[in-house]
């Protein structure tokens, strides 16, 4: 009997929902731990000097998150290559979020990369890549946006590139 009633649970699990837990992927990047952070969106600038432009300066600032317990992290980086997080909390600003993602502690400098966020406690969690779809919008389909993107060519063809107008990568 004991087998009958393991086999019940074991069928009775296999039946249950799966519960999709949302874990930061690593990067590879050295210093990096997986971190969920609680808090409020903010604009960085206006925590930091007072300077407060209404809706967290409307996407022309860096936005982070300030936790309960006073600690400023700054979301330096979205879900999509090369793109920062901006697109993704500017709909948040001075409101309460979840996120998940990888905190990269150096000390030089500490940034948060959001990975997921959580809108509200009754949401699940969502990919950060607000971005590509704003950018989609804007410019079209492109495999890789940051080749295509008309401001990144516009830089690279002033200054090369690799940044040193005249200096060709070999």
């Amino acid at each position: 009997m004991p087998h009958r009633r393991c086999l019940i649970a074991a069928l009775a699990l296999l039946a249950a929902p799966a519960v999709v837990a949302h874990a930061a992927e690593p990067m590879g990047l050295a210093d990096e731990k997986p971190l969920e952070v609680k808090g409020k969106v903010v604009d960085l600038l206006c925590e930091l000097t007072g300077d407060c432009p209404q809706g967290c300066g409307q996407g022309r600032r860096q936005l982070g998150i300030l936790t309960a317990d006073g600690r400023l992290v700054a979301a330096a980086k979205g879900a999509v290559f090369f793109a920062g997080a901006v697109p993704d909390l500017l709909p948040l600003c001075g409101r309460e979020v979840h996120a998940d993602g990888l905190l990269v502690e150096n000390p030089a400098m500490t940034l948060y990369l959001v990975q997921y966020l959580k809108p509200s406690p009754e949401a699940g969690f969502v990919p950060a890549d607000a971005f590509l779809a704003a950018w989609k919008a804007q410019n079209g389909e492109a495999e890789e946006w940051w080749r295509a993107d008309p401001t990144v060519k516009a830089v690279i063809g002033q200054t090369g590139v690799l940044g040193v107008p005249g200096l060709k990568p070999e």
